[in-house]
């Protein structure tokens, strides 16, 4: 699979009753692993339970959310055609999966929307080739044209003003923001209710028409996790109060995103 459909990306992208559930995981398909494969889907399945529960979701409905899910699990069919990887996702209107040529790194995901960073690669929505996309970055650097500012590109990202915007793969920026007050809250440690802001910009800039590239952090354009090309002149950025707020300390709270420890 070379990119998803134009109705495949939609129907990720737009909203869904929540709560939205992603899983991805490593797929082997043979012998002894396949069995490590199923092994891991229905780890992943209690994961995703106890954040459902955990996020105050009525128990007949994480028993009907999870029950696709676990179909798969005794499914031998299914399983004798697995690709390197799979992604999982479930919501109250949705089940959808993807079996793709890429060893995915385990994850659970328990949002407001589907967790699509691990995804970008094929969603086939770059306007230009990420070099040029990169080399336009720097030809901008240092301009209003270019931001690597996370509260900054949030807004252009909600305002659909990103042209080009690079994601670190390989890392996430735990956080809240609200595109009404312009908030934000950055934890170096995911809290309750956060979310990867580097996954939510992605998912409104893609709304919006412009390019995602996800790519490792030492390929960013610069040392930063997020940058963004803006489609229009300076004068056109929005006013507004900013207010953003950090925290380091590390609370041993529930995050909505649990990575898979095998």
């Amino acid at each position: 699979m070379n990119t998803l459909s134009a109705e495949k990306r939609k129907l990720l992208l737009e909203n869904h009753p929540e709560p939205c559930i992603s899983l991805y995981l490593p797929t082997n398909g043979a012998g002894a692993e396949l069995q490590q494969d199923q092994i891991r889907l229905k780890q992943q399945m209690r994961q995703a339970e106890n954040l459902l529960f955990l996020a105050n979701v009525p128990a007949a409905e994480v028993e009907d959310l999870l029950e696709p899910i676990g179909a798969l699990l005794d499914d031998e069919a299914f399983w004798l055609h697995t690709s390197d990887g799979l992604a999982l996702f479930r919501s109250p209107d949705v089940f959808d999966l993807y079996r793709l040529p890429s060893s995915f790194q385990e994850l659970v995901v328990v949002s407001t929307h589907f967790y699509l960073k691990p995804l970008l690669p094929w969603l086939g929505t770059v306007l230009k080739p990420q070099h040029e996309a990169a080399a336009h970055y720097r030809n901008y650097a240092a301009t209003e044209r270019t931001s690597n500012g996370i509260h900054e590109v949030m807004q252009a990202a909600y305002d659909g003003r990103i042209e080009s915007l690079f994601v670190a793969s390989n890392q996430e920026q735990w956080g809240t923001f609200d595109p009404v007050t312009h908030t934000m809250h950055i934890h170096r440690v995911a809290k309750f209710r956060d979310e990867d802001l580097l996954d939510l910009a992605a998912t409104q800039t893609l709304l919006h028409g412009g390019s995602v590239y996800a790519v490792e952090r030492e390929h960013m354009p610069e040392a930063t996790l997020i940058a963004a090309i803006f489609r229009h002149d300076p004068a056109s950025k929005l006013e507004g109060t900013e207010e953003v707020t950090r925290s380091d300390t590390s609370i041993p709270a529930v995050s909505q995103a649990h990575r898979s420890v095998t």
